[in-house]
């Protein structure tokens, strides 16, 4: 089912219908963030060393000379995440040919190596990120498929890291962890449910394997050996801390937090963060693997994944110490480690010595990242209101919980977008439910709005706002199969209506009015059901709807610039005064 076609409908609607939204200007806080060096200095280094990892690209293989074949697949993912920084599609072609013709070295992205497969696994979700190409997502479900058919009760559990099934190693099981949590947050209904299962199945194995160890680091695997994982030694093995292994996990955590609304599991991602960041470093605080300078063709690769997904926890959790450690590596690689032609080399705190496309790929990293951290940070600028505390985990929560309820919101137009997408509005839109019904039959519940696209987001931030005559509202409904119509009556035979949960109003040119949400940050709306609950079992679908409006003396015109829908989430309702599964 799809909205597209109703997407710039104009609609006139009578002023009985919408509710207002006047700042409240007493809540409003500002912050101004100091951004220096500026994007654009790491912006442009970053041109020119991606301008030098190209010339190790071949069209015919779709991989990159100098390298292996699971480099490659980070090569692609720094690739994407430059485009999406630097706000071009002019690599959309090269990536689309890899994702052709470097199945002639491995049809389907497989091979002997799990590991492997899950960086083709996550360069393809990062890739279906930046374009919306479903035949990408659908390339990394079909390879996690294949990592997930290696897990067995070996050690309690976890895949192989390879198809000899001799290591159960950390990194194979943190990309099984990741692919399947970040595939839990693009996927809807059934099978989006089947990933979640996968991602805490995983967390709790590997949470519970031993291989955190004692200073909050990882260590490379179970077992003294390789090949003592399929017997009885299934202990942390106390081998390598590598840079990697502090760093994939960091990225899936993440994302299942963000599936999960669980903020315990961002506490952990951050104190291991944090102990890679002042263990693994030398006195200048820049980051190394014990390999260095002769890393081999993997090592070569590692500390560049540490980055990059330390910049995706910092997106979900930000923290100073992250920003600090990313400009200082990312400043000093360029500066001590560059050669020839933007070159870069493995040993970030330099010399250089020499540069392949895994060094640069890695160095890429670093500097990329740097530019999506100060991206955020300018995108943000003096930013507006926290109306809670003890939210760290969303940029701003919105109390609507004491606002008005309209008679009626617009509810959703017949066919809405599928479940989990957004159609002109890139937002991720998700629930939280509280099971307890209030006295009055209406349950509390929170909308999480989540920006997935490339460019930040105005969004309307006021709940009280009646004077506005020219202005911008984000609608905020429900749709379930609990609902008690008894209270409720829908007059309008063509467009059905929905009780709505919250109004979010601003004044078109007011600034004031409006917050910039950067990509990969969150809002949190706390609101109601607006609407009567039947105790029992049922599901919610969230709603959200954003609106240009015109106030008249004769009603409201409204033309609907974009919609999101929530995957639908299944609540247990108890009256009143017990308790709530």
């Amino acid at each position: 089912m799809g909205r597209t076609s109703r997407i710039r409908m104009v609609l006139a609607l009578p002023l009985s219908l919408l509710s207002g939204c006047a700042l409240q200007s007493a809540n409003i806080g500002q912050k101004t963030l100091a951004v220096s060096p500026p994007v654009s200095t790491y912006l442009e280094q970053s041109t020119d060393a991606i301008q030098t990892l190209q010339g190790w690209y071949t069209p015919s293989t779709g991989l990159f000379q100098s390298t292996g074949w699971w480099n490659s697949a980070n090569a692609i993912t720094v690739l994407v995440d430059y485009a999406r920084v630097s706000k071009t599609t002019q690599y959309n072609a090269l990536i689309a040919n890899t994702f052709t013709a470097a199945q002639k070295t491995s049809p389907g992205f497989l091979n002997k190596y799990y590991d492997d497969e899950g960086w083709w696994a996550l360069a393809w979700i990062d890739a279906y990120d930046l374009t919306r190409n479903k035949d990408y997502l659908s390339m990394a479900e079909s390879i996690f498929a294949d990592m997930a058919a290696s897990w067995d009760d070996t050690c309690g559990g976890g895949i192989w890291w390879s198809k000899d099934k001799d290591y159960k190693n950390a990194i194979a099981n943190e990309l099984f962890l990741s692919v399947a949590a970040h595939l839990v947050n693009r996927t809807a209904g059934s099978t989006r449910s089947k990933y979640l299962e996968w991602s805490n199945r995983e967390w709790k194995w590997f949470h519970a394997s031993g291989m955190i160890n004692e200073k909050n680091l990882i260590n490379d695997g179970l077992g003294n050996t390789r090949g003592q994982s399929a017997g009885m030694a299934c202990t942390n093995n106390g081998r390598t801390t590598w840079t990697y292994n502090q760093g994939v996990v960091l990225g899936g955590l993440a994302e299942l937090s963000s599936a999960n609304h669980d903020a315990a599991l961002r506490e952990t991602a951050q104190k291991i963060a944090m102990a890679a960041i002042t263990q693994l470093v030398d006195s200048k605080g820049i980051l190394h693997d014990p390999c260095e300078p002769k890393c081999g063709a993997d090592g070569v690769q590692f500390k560049g994944i540490f980055v990059r997904n330390l910049v995706l926890l910092n997106q979900s959790n930000p923290q100073s110490a992250y920003g600090a450690f990313i400009d200082k590596n990312a400043d000093t690689l360029w500066e001590d480690a560059r050669g020839p032609n933007f070159q870069l080399s493995e040993r970030w705190s330099g010399p250089f010595d020499s540069g392949n496309a895994a060094s640069q790929t890695s160095a890429l990293d670093a500097l990329v990242g740097a530019t999506a951290i100060h991206s955020k940070e300018k995108a943000q600028g003096p930013i507006g209101k926290r109306m809670l505390d003890g939210d760290s985990q969303y940029d701003l929560t919105i109390d609507a919980t004491n606002q008005e309820q309209p008679a009626a919101g617009r509810g959703p137009f017949t066919g809405s977008s599928v479940p989990g997408h957004s159609v002109g509005f890139p937002v991720r839109l998700d629930l939280i439910a509280i099971g307890k019904l209030k006295a009055n039959g209406t349950a509390p519940i929170d909308f999480i709005l989540t920006n997935i696209g490339a460019e930040p987001i105005k969004f309307p931030i006021s709940v009280d706002g009646n004077s506005y005559s020219h202005r911008e509202t984000l609608t905020l409904y429900l749709t379930s199969d609990g609902i008690d119509f008894g209270h409720f009556v829908n007059s309008d035979p063509i467009l059905p209506f929905q009780p709505t949960s919250a109004e979010l109003c601003a004044e078109s040119g007011d600034p004031k009015t409006f917050y910039l949400l950067a990509p990969g940050n969150a809002i949190r709306v706390r609101a109601s059901t607006g609407f009567r609950m039947k105790p029992g079992t049922h599901w919610l679908t969230g709603h959200a709807e954003l609106s240009s409006e015109v106030v008249t003396p004769s009603g409201v015109g409204a033309e609907v610039l974009g919609t999101a829908e929530a995957i639908p989430v299944e609540k247990t309702f108890s009256a009143s005064g017990r308790s709530a599964r």
